[in-house]
């Protein structure tokens, strides 16, 4: 045997282990001398050509933060087991992983495991997805103005008709768990200085928030006593828009947009009260029960909550180069990034690392 066959069967022996060797006919082999020294290259040469094949395999490193291994805990589900809802053509997938095909879809709408659907009609509807197979149902009976609104939780959704033969508008609140179905109060058009912009927030227990041209926001919480909508009072240490969270809290972003967004309490339209400042964060960077979230910061944090207003950060997520946004949120812990250019990163609240997600193509996630 020359040097060069003993070094490759000593390196053949270190991987040996590793790399299932293929069954070979012993007895068929040696058989002839001479095709026993060119099948014995030929499986040295064969099976070292197999192990460095796995060595580079496996020491592939994708583009973004030098040197790192990007496989990381977040796993690497496949986009079939992407939990976030997201269509192509007339095809929903749902966070179930179930697949709807909705004739004529306009929209996709998703949030706390609730999906709803706009379809030629300009009506929207939501997907019951509890059975074996996921059916629409109703949800608006005339068209909506703008995009109606769900909680974060997804329990809730809101939205704004108009009236006819009225100046106003309808508001609607919608439980979609067991609650009664959709539950409406009229909202004046108001001076022109005043007028209704639109819903811009539904709680998870029913209240929708309503933004007016003049910068004054309307609550209405109805299952209150007072079945109108109230002002809300401001904070005196901020003087911003408020964003309806779960429970009482909301965040508050300061109207000069200098400033950091504040976690607040909302008892009531008036009772406004500051908890705790926050790193800069888009309102869809809270996970559904408003226990974490994805700051909207150059280099982006994964940030947990306490009901104090304590927040821990294992600092800067390691994602490639790009700008990074909210997808959504898989669960309370995970989150799907995306850059806006196709790619999507998986990450998980308490570690840095993050995993690629692989491509779902001209798919387009839904709306949160």
């Amino acid at each position: 045997m020359t040097d060069i066959e003993d070094l490759l069967a000593r390196e053949l022996g270190q991987v040996a282990d590793a790399v299932p060797a293929p069954r070979v006919d012993l007895l068929g082999v040696r058989r002839v001398a001479g095709r026993e020294r060119r099948l014995r290259r030929g499986l040295v040469v064969a099976a070292v050509a197999a192990a460095v094949a796995l060595v580079v395999g496996l020491s592939v490193v994708l583009p973004g933060v030098a040197g790192r291994d990007r496989v990381g805990p977040a796993g690497g589900a496949g986009a079939d087991d992407l939990r976030l809802a997201w269509s192509s053509g007339d095809i929903v997938h749902l966070p179930s992983g179930h697949v709807l095909r909705v004739d004529g879809l306009r929209a996709v709408v998703s949030r706390g495991g609730t999906t709803i659907v706009q379809t030629e009609d300009s009506q929207w509807q939501r997907v019951d997805d509890g059975g074996d197979e996921p059916e629409l149902r109703g949800l608006t009976t005339s068209p909506a103005l703008g995009t109606p609104v769900l909680s974060l939780d997804g329990s809730h959704a809101a939205w704004l008709q108009t009236v006819a033969d009225r100046d106003g508008y309808r508001l609607c609140s919608f439980d979609l768990g067991a609650g009664p179905g959709v539950v409406t109060t009229i909202v004046d058009a108001g001076a022109a200085g005043s007028a209704v912009l639109g819903v811009t927030g539904v709680d998870d227990r029913g209240r929708v928030l309503v933004d007016r041209r003049d910068g004054s926001q309307l609550l209405w919480d109805p299952t209150g006593v007072d079945a109108g909508p109230e002002v809300v009072g401001t904070d005196p240490e901020v003087d911003g828009g408020v964003v309806l969270l779960t429970g009482t809290r909301v965040v508050v972003y300061p109207r000069d947009q200098t400033g950091a967004p504040v976690l607040s309490e909302l008892v009531d339209a008036a009772d406004l009260r500051k908890i705790a400042d926050l790193r800069q964060v888009e309102p869809p960077g809270f996970n559904d029960d408003a226990t974490a979230y994805a700051s909207s910061t150059a280099q982006p944090e994964l940030v947990a909550l306490d009901e104090s207003g304590e927040q821990t950060s294992t600092g800067p997520l390691r994602l490639p180069a790009g700008t990074w946004r909210v997808a959504g949120w898989e669960s309370a812990d995970t989150v799907v990034l995306s850059d806006g250019g196709g790619r999507l990163e998986r990450c998980v609240v308490g570690s840095p690392d993050c995993a690629p997600v692989p491509s779902i193509g001209d798919g387009v996630v839904a709306t949160t």
